[in-house]
């Protein structure tokens, strides 16, 4: 995920194989976000049952990949704004 403010610069490179690559765009979505792991949420609850959903398996299993990864259970969700701070 990238999050990008109007007239922000970015530059997207692809290795040797290539690569597939997917911009969505709009509005700015209001309120605050949150990110943890796979999960994106206005709200950070949402994000603590989701994750506790995935760690008891109720999410079923993807077809793609067979091998169950647990989800992060001492990480706790960030706003999206604090995560990509660094970027």
């Amino acid at each position: 995920m990238m999050v990008v403010r109007p007239k922000d610069a970015i530059t997207v490179a692809a290795g040797a194989s290539g690569a597939r690559l997917i911009i969505l765009g709009g509005a700015t979505l209001g309120g605050p976000r949150y990110i943890c792991w796979n999960f994106i949420s206005s709200s950070q609850a949402k994000i603590d049952e989701a994750n506790e959903q995935w760690r008891q398996g109720r999410w079923g299993q993807s077809s793609i990949c067979r091998n169950f990864s647990p989800a992060q259970p001492n990480r706790s969700a960030t706003s999206v704004r604090d995560y990509c701070s660094g970027f």
